[in-house]
């Protein structure tokens, strides 16, 4: 269903009903934004949330790749030094 609003008018649906009813689609259409209000703040709470693991995933993956590095170095030393 459309509905045609006027910006000096009420929208259609509004003009043919009664003040009760308006008022209920007004509280409704209040919690309605208090929740998109609730629900955007957790959205970025958990986008904040998420860019901090991605840090920490990003960090302990390139502390892996350092020791991982240093391990292959010290057993091609090791290896050379049994040579000797």
């Amino acid at each position: 269903m459309h509905y045609q609003t006027n910006r000096h008018q009420e929208p259609e649906y509004f003009a043919c009903n009664s003040v009760k009813d308006k008022s209920l689609v007004l509280e409704e259409l209040e919690q309605l934004r208090t929740v998109q209000t609730e629900l955007t703040q957790q959205v970025a709470d958990l986008t904040t949330e998420l860019e901090k693991e991605r840090s920490k995933v990003h960090s302990l993956q390139s502390e892996l790749e350092k020791q991982q590095k240093s391990k292959v170095r010290f057993n091609i030393f090791a290896y050379f030094k049994c040579l000797i």
